[in-house]
């Protein structure tokens, strides 16, 4: 998501979070019980009372931003993670710098890649894979 887009979900949440907090603690949304009336208050009027009743619009950002920024992130992370532990000889890469080229050895955290027709080599970290363009096709032997 882009910068504007989360800037204007945040506002929206906190918005609605304060909104909902002042109609909670409205004083003709929440009547206050006396003590011949042998009616409680209403739950949103005692959660409102209570010390967790201030910081329920906090957890409830919180919440939210785990769900729509956190969550994903990590998802993206260990999936970008697989793509680098599961390079192969073969494999066509895009660097994170834009080089694009052939990979032709892989070591623990190093590569080595050609990229060009001139087969200049360069060897470059796995961290600064960006994408695997095209997979190595495996050629079937065809023994005669």
């Amino acid at each position: 998501m882009n910068k504007k887009r989360l800037l204007s979900i945040f506002t929206l949440i906190l918005l609605v979070c304060s909104l909902v907090t002042m109609a909670l603690a409205a004083p003709e949304a929440a009547p206050v019980a006396d003590a011949a009336s042998a009616e409680p208050l209403p739950w949103y009027a005692a959660l409102m009372s209570s010390n967790f009743g201030s910081f329920l619009p906090i957890i409830i950002i919180f919440v939210v931003f785990y769900f729509l920024l956190i969550r994903p992130e990590n998802k993206k992370k260990k999936e970008i993670a697989k793509m680098r532990s599961n390079l192969k000889v073969g494999d066509e890469i895009t660097t994170i710098g834009g080089i694009m080229g052939r990979v032709t050895n892989v070591r623990d955290d190093q590569l080595t890649i050609e990229s060009s027709n001139d087969r200049s080599k360069l060897r470059i970290a796995k961290w600064a894979v960006s994408t695997v363009d095209k997979a190595r096709e495996v050629p079937e032997d065809t023994a005669e």
